[in-house]
């Protein structure tokens, strides 16, 4: 995962934007056997979706959910 992609992600796009670029990128690596970048990506996107998702049910502003995720992630890896 990466901080300052997951953070431009949910800046740039709706919780729906970010599911179509989901949808995309399972299609694309449908059939391909090294997935290992698309990965990263969807790993992104993934992150970026939960916290506006976070965002939305806690009503509060995405960069709080932002650090209060990769806080979580700290802990797990801990």
């Amino acid at each position: 995962m990466n901080l300052s992609e997951i953070k431009t992600l949910i800046e740039t796009n709706t919780i729906q934007e970010l599911e179509e670029k989901e949808k995309a990128l399972l299609l694309e690596i449908e059939n391909k056997d090294d997935i290992q970048e698309e990965g990263d990506i969807m790993s992104n996107i993934l992150a970026a979706k939960t916290i506006l998702l976070r965002a939305k049910q806690n009503n509060t502003k995405p960069q709080l959910e932002l650090r209060s995720f990769f806080k979580s992630v700290r802990d797990i890896i801990k």
